[in-house]
C-alpha cells in the first residue's frame, strides 16, 4: 500500500493485492416509476444477494459490510446496513457501517473495504450503495415542539438534496465541467464504455 497527500493535488492511495470479485445492481428506475415504492433497504438486499451469488463466495465469508445511503427514505434507514446484512445471510457478528460522501458514497464504501483488508481487519468486505429518490420524504423539522398558528413549514427533501444552497449543486457542477472542457454526452458515454471494457 502506498498513500500520498498533497494540499494542492489531493490525497490518494494505491493498494496491492486487493481485488473486486464481482458485483450486482438493480435496474435504474424512473422517478415515480415501477421501483418507486421499493424501499432502499429492499433494493440493497436484492443487489447484495445478487452480488454474493455472482461472486461465488459464501455470505459467511464476509468480514465487514459497508453501505452508502444519502437520501434516507424509509422508516428503517437508520439501520439500513445492518438490515441489508441480516437479510442477506451475512453473520450477525459482522460489523455493518453506513458511509456518506454525497455522490462519491458508493465509491467510498470500496475505499473503506480496501482499507479494512489492508489493515488486516478483514479478508473480504461487501461494499455498496442504495437510494430511492421517489421515496424522499416531505418533512417538517421541529414538529415535535409544535407550531405557532399558521406557521407549519414543510420541506421537500429531494429538492433540498438537489439544490445545494451553500455551493453549486453536483448536477450543475457536471454541466459546468462539461462546458469548460468541451465534453459532449457522446464523449462521456464512450469514456464509460472504454472504462468498463478495460476493467
Amino acid at each position: 500500500m502506498k498513500a500520498y497527500h498533497d494540499k494542492v493535488k489531493g490525497i490518494g492511495i494505491l493498494y496491492d493485492n486487493i481485488y473486486l470479485i464481482n458485483g450486482a445492481r438493480t435496474p435504474f428506475g424512473k422517478l415515480c416509476g415501477t421501483l418507486g415504492s421499493v424501499s432502499p433497504t429492499d433494493l440493497g438486499i436484492f443487489a447484495t444477494r445478487g452480488a454474493i451469488e455472482k461472486s461465488g463466495i459464501s455470505a459467511a465469508d464476509i468480514d465487514q459490510l459497508f453501505y452508502a445511503n444519502i437520501g434516507q427514505s424509509s422508516a428503517d434507514s437508520y439501520f439500513l446496513p445492518r438490515h441489508i446484512g441480516l437479510y442477506s445471510n451475512i453473520p450477525v457478528g459482522v460489523p455493518a457501517v453506513m458511509l456518506q460522501r454525497i455522490c462519491g458514497s458508493g465509491f467510498e464504501t470500496i475505499i473503506a473495504g480496501a482499507e479494512q483488508i489492508t489493515l488486516g481487519k478483514a479478508s473480504t468486505a461487501l461494499c455498496g450503495g442504495t437510494e430511492n429518490m421517489t421515496l424522499s420524504p416531505t418533512v417538517s423539522f421541529g414538529n415535535r415542539m409544535g407550531y405557532a398558528l399558521g406557521k407549519i413549514d414543510f420541506k421537500d427533501m429531494l429538492w433540498e438534496a438537489l439544490n445545494d444552497t451553500a455551493a453549486v449543486p453536483m448536477g450543475c457542477t457536471a454541466e459546468n465541467v462539461a462546458q469548460k472542457h468541451n465534453i459532449t454526452k457522446d464523449d462521456a458515454n464512450l469514456f464509460a464504455k472504454d472504462l468498463l471494457t478495460n476493467i
